[in-house]
């Protein structure tokens, strides 16, 4: 295999024995393959690249984009006085620029090995994955859970306290799904006229309560059980008073407060940090099917 030297930025040479043929203009140019990563180390925004007259601007390159020098079996710099200030141009090819050329011709000064790049540094991580929240019920309920009886803050007891939840009318028996990644912090328990409920403290620190489900404990539900978004924790029960459709009753909590959900202290007769679930069991349905009521 062939050995050379390229000649690069600080005076340093560089021992390169690995070259890839990308192109032909008026002499043979090859791409430079070595150790160093150079970068287009400037603070404004673009970098234009010349032609080999120096005179008419090719395209331009990003700010710390990668560039890769090339060697030309002809003439490797250039210089050019650009207003008033003499410059030494060598060549370089940008591989990010997809149109062709992506080589010109470029101050030898703006191109420095990233380790030399002072104003670079390490692109932020990518913002961790939102939580991938859903609607509990497998399919859409079959009434608004907005209006009369079914909605959040409904009179109950002839006005002596509010309704907590949403109820969520569905088919006695059908899944009812983890609205979020979480954990199972209150096994199932009994509820409500002979349904249960259980709790799961979801990523962000919301607590669920899914109520008035049957008495069939799901596959792996179990306390401090983890659950994964979408999750089957239970099934659609049914009130043994015969008052209503079966039904998901969801409970929603932002997570602040501590104990017991059920309290006495405010018509709620719920621990204070309770939240309206309507604006976001909205969002969840109308993202799962398309359509909210």
């Amino acid at each position: 295999m062939t050995r050379c030297f390229f000649r690069f930025p600080s005076m340093l040479l560089l021992s390169i024995s690995i070259f890839s043929t990308i192109g032909r203009a008026s002499d043979d140019v090859r791409v430079v393959e070595g150790p160093l990563e150079y970068l287009v180390c400037i603070t404004s925004d673009r970098l234009n690249l010349r032609d080999e007259t120096l005179n008419k601007v090719l395209f331009a390159a990003n700010r710390h984009a990668i560039a890769k020098p090339v060697q030309s079996f002809g003439e490797d710099k250039k210089e050019k006085a650009i207003d008033g200030v003499k410059y030494t141009f060598i060549k370089v090819q940008i591989p990010e620029h997809q149109a062709n050329p992506n080589m010109g011709w470029v101050a030898e000064i703006y191109i420095k090995p990233k380790s030399e790049c002072s104003n670079w540094s390490e692109p932020p991580a990518p913002p961790e994955k939102m939580a991938e929240w859903t609607f509990p019920t497998l399919n859409r309920p079959t009434h608004s859970y907005k209006t009369g009886a079914r909605r959040y803050g409904a009179s109950r007891s002839s006005g002596q306290r509010y309704h907590a939840a949403a109820d969520l009318y569905r088919v006695h028996g059908e899944k009812v799904l983890s609205v979020n990644a979480g954990k199972v912090i209150r096994d199932r328990y009994y509820f409500y006229e002979g349904t249960y409920a259980i709790e799961i403290r979801h990523t962000d620190g919301k607590v669920a309560r899914y109520g008035e489900i049957n008495g069939t404990v799901a596959k792996g539900i179990a306390l401090n059980a983890t659950v994964t978004s979408g999750q089957n924790i239970g099934f659609i029960g049914t009130v043994n008073s015969g008052c209503c459709n079966p039904m998901l009753h969801f409970e929603l909590y932002d997570g602040t407060a501590t104990g017991a959900l059920t309290r006495s202290g405010d018509k709620f007769n719920r621990r204070s940090d309770l939240m309206d679930p309507t604006n976001l069991l909205t969002e969840w349905e109308y993202n799962k099917f398309g359509t909210s009521y």
